[in-house]
C-alpha cells in the first residue's frame, strides 16, 4: 500500500510536468503567433540644404534623388581614393579627392561633408596628417546616411 505522501506526490509531480510542458508550449505558440510590434527603423538625419538641392533641381523631386544617387555613388570611389592617399601619405591626390568631395557635396548641399573635405584639403595643402580621422570618419557618416536615405525612397 502506498502511503498519501507518495500518493499526492506523484499527481503533483505529473501535474507540475504537465504544466510546465504546456506553459513552455504556449509560451512558444504565443510567441510564434503573435505579431511582433517593430517600428520602423528611424532613419539618421540627412543635414543637407534642400533649399540649395531645390535651386539645381528646379524643385524637380526625381531629378534630386537622381542627383543624390550619382553623388553617393560618385563620392564613395572618391572617399575611397582619399583613404588610401593618406594611407600613403600622397597629400596632392588627398588634396584632390578633398577638393572634387568639397564641391560635389557642397553642389547638392551636403553642408557638413563640405566643411569636412575643406578642412581635409586645407591640411592636405600644409602637409598635415595629424587629427585627419574626425573629418574622415564625418564624412562616411554622413555618406552612409545618404545611402540609407536613398535605400528607402
Amino acid at each position: 500500500m502506498r502511503s498519501p505522501n507518495t500518493t499526492m506526490n506523484q499527481p503533483k509531480s505529473a501535474l507540475q510536468k504537465k504544466s510546465a510542458t504546456a506553459q513552455a508550449n504556449w509560451q512558444v505558440t504565443a510567441y510564434a503567433i503573435a505579431p511582433v510590434a517593430t517600428a520602423p527603423p528611424a532613419l539618421p538625419p540627412l543635414a543637407i540644404d534642400w533649399h540649395r538641392l531645390h535651386q539645381i533641381s528646379d524643385h524637380n523631386p526625381e531629378f534630386e534623388l537622381e542627383l543624390l544617387q550619382i553623388f553617393a555613388a560618385d563620392t564613395e570611389q572618391h572617399l575611397n581614393q582619399l583613404e588610401a592617399a593618406i594611407a600613403t601619405e600622397d597629400f596632392f591626390a588627398l588634396e584632390q579627392e578633398a577638393h572634387y568631395i568639397k564641391g560635389s557635396s557642397a553642389n547638392v548641399g551636403l553642408r557638413p561633408m563640405h566643411i569636412a573635405a575643406s578642412i581635409l584639403e586645407m591640411q592636405a595643402r600644409k602637409h598635415q596628417l595629424d587629427n585627419l580621422a574626425p573629418q574622415v570618419d564625418l564624412l562616411q557618416q554622413t555618406l552612409k546616411t545618404l545611402q540609407i536615405f536613398l535605400a528607402v525612397r
